[in-house]
């Protein structure tokens, strides 16, 4: 192992915190696990620590060890009784499931065939779900069940609560803990991380009585914008892709029908942050659309050489060039072909229904210009206290921001700031 897998540290933390909290049963299955001989001090320090020549640096690394697994049953520990209080409250409740990889963590010698046996045991003690050879093999795959860090189901009175976490570390965060600028350095880092990112940085969802949202048609696109730079909204998303092949398995082999399911919460913790998203059974859908874009991010970001990367950037503008504008075919011939350096594609497209903003035209028995009938529609919307929401779309020119400015002239009390993205063309 080396430095960068130091998170499977905080994790084993994390769920050892977690079965502190659990019954009898769980912690005696998991202390038969924890007995193994990979798990003593001097074979984790082993581990780790092997590679490095520098003492100081192994000591670092010593420290950091008995640091995150600390620290990972602190938070597995009390996020644990946090979710339990938000979701169960005082009622008595049954752990259905709980998974989490006790098996040789630090074993580089364990082999995959028997980390498979450990998940398959789990479902078949837990559950009484019995997997065929095929079935096991395609939930031992990325983004599927037996790759989730952290599964806990419960039920209440015939409904289930289900949760799945999945954790991560910052490597450059290991660092010396005695050295006290090196502290503040990374303390001050995070403060202008936390300021510097946008609202929708943090993204979640919660249960709400709105299913019409479509949220998930859009949560593709945006995960593998924004997203894939705020890894605890990512790691959400991995959780996500987790929790919905488990619940797929669930429906097909465990007897559950949807409706059954009163909480899904989907969560992606680090050292740093926490992103987490609490869904209802009618809001599979969102699982869903996590388990499509972790596959897409994995199968464009990790998996695939830079050529390749090329070649799906190119692919993605000519697919959208040929849908969006009427190119003949000569056209789309050199956007496909080309060369060195910078190529030039000039063509042209006639728009006969275009509706210039500043015509007359006669609406609601008023005759005025598109712009100011649109900038009507728009105060009298804004002002409506009844209306807590408004989206705004059109052409540019149309009026949209004029329109908010002037009735903002007319109260006091705000503070109008007006950002516009200027996009610049880079070299791929």
């Amino acid at each position: 192992m080396n430095i960068s897998e130091l998170g499977f540290v905080f994790e084993l933390g994390f769920n050892i915190g977690i079965v502190s909290c659990l019954g009898s049963s769980i912690k005696e299955e998991v202390a038969k696990y924890l007995k193994d001989e990979s798990y003593t001090r001097d074979k984790i320090y082993s581990s780790f620590t092997k590679e490095i020549v520098d003492e100081v640096e192994r000591d670092i690394v010593r420290k950091n060890i008995d640091y995150l697994l600390f620290k990972g049953l602190s938070c597995g520990k009390n996020y644990f009784k946090e979710w339990i209080e938000a979701k169960v409250g005082n009622k008595e409740y049954k752990v259905e499931y709980f998974q989490a990889n006790f098996f040789k963590v630090f074993d580089d010698k364990r082999r995959e065939l028997d980390e498979k046996d450990y998940y398959i045991q789990l479902l078949k003690n837990q559950l009484n779900i019995d997997l065929t050879e095929e079935e096991s093999t395609y939930l031992f795959k990325k983004g599927q069940v037996f790759r989730a860090d952290t599964i806990i189901l419960l039920s209440v009175r015939k409904k289930y609560y289900l949760c799945v976490v999945d954790n991560a570390i910052s490597t450059p965060n290991i660092i010396d803990y005695t050295d006290l600028e090196r502290l503040k350095y990374l303390l001050n880092k995070a403060i202008f991380q936390k300021r510097s990112k946008g609202s929708f940085s943090n993204l979640a969802v919660d249960n709400s009585d709105v299913t019409d949202m479509n949220i998930d048609k859009s949560l593709g696109d945006y995960i593998l914008g924004l997203g894939k730079k705020e890894k605890p909204l990512f790691k959400m998303i991995q959780a996500g892709s987790y929790a919905h092949s488990f619940i797929k398995l669930l429906l097909n082999k465990g007897n559950i029908v949807p409706e059954a399911f009163e909480s899904i919460c989907i969560v992606g913790y680090t050292d740093e942050e926490i992103c987490s998203s609490n869904l209802s059974y009618e809001q599979l859908d969102i699982l869903k659309a996590c388990e499509a874009t972790y596959k897409e991010a994995d199968r464009q970001n990790i998996n695939t050489e830079l050529v390749e990367k090329r070649q799906e950037v190119f692919s993605r503008i000519r697919s959208n060039f040929k849908r969006f504008f009427e190119v003949d075919s000569e056209t789309l011939k050199n956007l496909i072909d080309l060369k060195m350096g910078m190529n030039t594609i000039q063509f042209s497209e006639c728009y006969e229904d275009y509706q210039n903003t500043a015509e007359q035209f006669k609406y609601d028995d008023v005759v005025d210009t598109f712009r100011n009938i649109h900038a009507h529609q728009i105060g009298k919307y804004i002002g409506n206290k009844d209306i807590n929401l408004l989206f705004l779309t059109g052409n540019p020119g149309i009026g949209k921001t004029t329109a908010i400015v002037d009735y903002l002239k007319k109260e006091d009390g705000y503070l109008f700031v007006y950002l516009s993205p200027e996009h610049k063309l880079t070299k791929i």
